[in-house]
């Protein structure tokens, strides 16, 4: 810990001050150090299309203030973390973009856990935001990784090919989307091929998982795309 001006900063650029929690926005250009420090680190996660809050907790101290960062630098910051602890541990609810997050983290060899989404106000305080939600995740997946299994439950993460298949469908109650518009003369043509039918098939959710992707990291909106959110789909 270095103090500047007055106020300790610790390794990840985090102020270490009068524990205010304050949402601040995460310097994604810091160098990687690879000296590992601790036993856990365990982050929290609220996603959104365009940005994602995260809590994060050093083995077992006390969480640390909220930081609000893109997916890419959340993908940064992940494998700073990554340099700092033997483990890592994340999770985030599962939504309406998929699992696309969750392949990305335990890809990198990361924990993660896709929770059932709920109300996390346990005190009923009738009070709900980005920061908190991903506090009160970091939180419980303290807990769950110390054992208490009812912290949260999990989600059954489908494979690649189960969540196509499941896009696909989804899709036919998306008449406007541009995708499914396009290959629409084929798909609702009885008399074509199956062959014609399956490369419609292929193409569509191809084209789907780029424009999801497109989604996820806020390149644009679901207007744009022709998509109604269907949050009963998820």
């Amino acid at each position: 810990m270095l103090p500047t001006g007055g106020i300790l900063i610790d390794g990840m650029g985090l102020s270490g001050g009068d524990g205010t929690r304050k949402l601040t926005t995460m310097n994604t250009k810091t160098e990687l150090k690879s000296t590992e420090t601790h036993a856990s680190i365990k982050l929290g996660i609220d996603a959104h299309a365009k940005w994602f809050y995260v809590a994060r907790q050093v083995d077992g101290a006390t969480p640390q203030p909220v930081q609000k960062m893109t997916f890419e630098g959340l993908l940064r910051f992940v494998a700073k973390q990554q340099c700092l602890a033997r483990e890592v541990y994340t999770c985030y609810e599962a939504g309406a973009f998929g699992y696309h997050l969750h392949r990305r983290l335990t890809a990198k060899g990361v924990t993660n856990y896709v929770v059932q989404p709920q109300d996390w106000d346990e005190r009923g305080k009738g009070v709900k935001n980005d920061r908190l939600d991903a506090l009160a995740l970091c939180q419980r997946l303290d807990r769950f990784t110390r054992g208490n299994r009812k912290a949260f439950s999990i989600v059954r993460v489908p494979s690649e090919e189960e969540e196509r298949e499941r896009a696909f469908t989804r899709q036919r109650q998306q008449p406007g989307y541009h995708a499914l518009k396009k290959w629409a003369p084929i798909l609702g043509d009885p008399s074509r091929s199956p062959a014609a039918r399956k490369k419609a098939i292929v193409a569509v959710a191809r084209q789907l998982a780029v424009d999801l992707w497109r989604l996820f990291t806020g390149q644009t909106s679901a207007e744009n795309l022709g998509l109604i959110y269907m949050p009963e789909a998820v």
